[in-house]
């Protein structure tokens, strides 16, 4: 059900219709008198890739099964309260905390003076890239969520992992609906997870349905 005031209702509306409207325009050449899907769809997974899947209220209990005392990254983190989180759950031996503007930290200077957080104001990738591999022992995604630099991002955050290390993604959904903008991180997560022999271990739920993930090596899973 919509929240939407008196006076956002027609602008809806005339949304709505726009969207229909650009949905119509081109129809699918595999389906005549179809629209055209709109989103490209995400590669299917295997069934053994979720089997050891475990459901999660939220993306805090998920943080609570997460390795603590670890070396860490958060890539991306805008105002910074989730990186605060991490540091009262987790309590991380060196947490990496990467954004490519860090001026809009809410708590940089409680940040700062935690001896165990290193911040990095640089472009995640390069950022990222500039570890040695197998480094860390989990990393969480949270920056831009376009397909392409999620796809780069966890890439790099792959071979900066170690073996038996957790990689963590924010927003597993296709199209923020507070945004109104595509998001690629169901579509590079699928890809990776098929690529690279990963499994799906942390299904962290979220009230708008900005959904947590936390994938894992199979070969590894037994180490939970």
């Amino acid at each position: 059900m919509l929240d939407l005031t008196p006076e956002q209702l027609p602008i809806y509306r005339m949304l709505l219709r726009l969207w229909q409207r650009m949905r119509a325009v081109a129809a699918d050449p595999a389906h005549p008198g179809r629209p055209r899907p709109v989103f490209k769809k995400a590669p299917e997974l295997p069934q053994e890739a979720v089997d050891p899947c475990r459901l999660l209220a939220d993306r805090e209990a998920l943080l609570a099964r997460l390795p603590t005392q670890a070396v860490c990254a958060e890539v991306g983190t805008q105002e910074g309260r989730f990186a605060d989180t991490i540091l009262r759950i987790t309590q991380p031996r060196e947490f990496h905390v990467i954004d490519i503007d860090l001026s809009q930290l809410e708590s940089a200077a409680v940040l700062a003076a935690n001896p165990a957080v290193i911040l990095h104001e640089q472009d995640s990738g390069d950022c990222l890239t500039e570890f040695p591999d197998r480094y860390f022992d989990w990393i969480y995604i949270d920056a831009d969520h376009a397909y392409p630099a999620v796809r780069r991002d966890a890439d790099i955050a792959l071979r900066k992992l170690k073996d038996d290390g957790y990689l963590v993604f924010n927003d597993y959904i296709f199209w923020s609906h507070e945004q109104m903008l595509p998001y690629g991180v169901v579509t590079a997560v699928n890809e990776i997870c098929i690529e690279h022999d990963l499994a799906f271990v942390y299904f962290a739920l979220h009230r708008s349905m900005y959904c947590d993930v936390a994938l894992r090596r199979r070969c590894c899973l037994g180490d939970r």
